[in-house]
């Protein structure tokens, strides 16, 4: 963890300093990676290369297909709610960084993509189910982070004004790649 955290702010900070961004825009994007970092590898389960490998010398597989396709089939659980609040910052931070995300359906995509990133993922990881409705929860969690970046943060705090998307695919991928690696 504390590999990739260096990694990235790493990363960031070179790219801060040759875009000759402010400081704003640095904290913004180490805000994001770190949030994404922190939820990649120590709250979803992520899989990783030496889990893989691990599992590989003791079970023989790194396959352990756990789905759980019931939606909603027996109302609200706890663990719906903490997947809102869960993507809440993701959908809240998106539009805050990059003017590609102010629409609520770029940021339901995107949310939608990494949700679906983490449950595939899960797939391949001991002791964890991927889920239909935490994929709807990520999802919805995103959507909310979205409205209350539109109706309260947007007033205080002025947006930062990146128009790249490519930004947030490549450091959401790389946080990715990093927590798979480490």
């Amino acid at each position: 963890m504390l590999l990739i955290g260096a990694i990235l702010i790493f990363c960031i900070l070179l790219y801060t300093i040759i875009q000759r961004e402010s400081r704003t825009t640095f904290f913004a994007f180490l805000l994001f990676a770190l949030y994404l970092t922190v939820a990649v590898k120590e709250v979803v389960g992520f899989p990783s290369l030496s889990e893989w490998q691990r599992l590989l010398r003791v079970e023989g597989t790194i396959v352990h297909p756990v789905i759980d396709g019931h939606l909603f089939e027996n109302g609200w659980r706890m663990t719906d709610v903490a997947n809102v609040l869960f993507f809440i910052p993701f959908g809240l931070l998106l539009p805050f960084i990059w003017d590609t995300y102010r629409q609520p359906l770029a940021v339901v995509t995107v949310s939608f993509f990494v949700s679906l990133t983490i449950e595939v993922g899960q797939l391949f990881t001991l002791y964890r189910v991927s889920d239909v409705g935490d994929l709807a929860m990520n999802t919805l969690g995103g959507l909310a982070g979205w409205a209350l970046y539109q109706t309260v943060f947007q007033r205080l705090f002025p947006p930062l004004l990146r128009e790249s998307a490519y930004e947030s695919v490549a450091l959401i991928g790389l946080v990715f790649t990093l927590a798979f690696l480490f």
